[in-house]
């Protein structure tokens, strides 16, 4: 059990886990479990998440440098490969537009 003063947007305020200090204080607010993120308090189920990335920002962080891209594209016409299009394709196909 946590007790606090103060919760606003179910975030504490200063608190502490030991009854004595709470009556202390006069933290009158029982909180049964809390989060902490990025070093605030928050009621436990309430803190604030990360969005999730979209489907072109995980393509982005996958994609090869653009000057190694360029690269695969010079040795593919000259050894008739697809190591470009390869790459490119397989990065596309993890992460389908939505």
């Amino acid at each position: 059990m946590y007790y606090t003063n103060k919760v606003t947007n179910y975030k504490l305020g200063s608190y502490t886990d030991n009854p004595k200090i709470a009556k202390q204080f006069g933290f009158d607010v029982e909180i049964p479990d809390i989060e902490i993120v990025n070093g605030v308090a928050y009621v436990s189920g309430h803190a604030p998440h990360a969005p999730s990335m979209t489907y072109t920002e995980q393509r982005v962080a996958m994609y090869p440098p653009i000057s190694d891209q360029l690269d695969m594209i010079y040795w593919d016409k000259i050894n008739g490969t697809n190591t470009w299009s390869d790459t490119i394709t397989a990065i596309k196909q993890q992460f389908p537009k939505q």
